[in-house]
């Protein structure tokens, strides 16, 4: 899924009270705000695994999974400014930094 140019893989999330692909999409569109952020974790790109939950007004960070630990404790702090648009508990791969960088990371997960 790519939205404002995030690219988002493998996106799976338990909403509650619904949602569908519509929540799916406004979910997926609030991480797409912090992109130049998640971007400057991994300039050569990257493609963190992360698992986190979406709580009231806070987003708890349940494990951010990358091979380098920098740019995961990098994701994880911007994940934990991310403000929840719904209550949900999700992972998802994120691609950061420069595209094909990210690109070869994902593939070699």
């Amino acid at each position: 899924m790519d939205v404002n140019g995030m690219t988002i893989m493998d996106l799976q999330c338990r909403l509650s009270g619904g949602g569908g692909l519509f929540g799916s999409m406004a979910l997926v569109a609030t991480l797409a705000d912090k992109k130049k952020a998640f971007d400057k974790c991994a300039p050569k790109g990257a493609a963190p695994i992360v698992r986190w939950d979406f709580e009231g007004s806070k987003t708890t960070v349940l494990d951010v999974d990358d091979p380098s630990e920098q740019v995961a404790a990098c994701v994880e702090k911007i994940m934990n400014k991310v403000p929840p648009t719904m209550k949900a508990q999700c992972r998802a791969m994120l691609l950061v930094g420069d595209k094909s960088g990210a690109e070869q990371a994902a593939a070699s997960r």
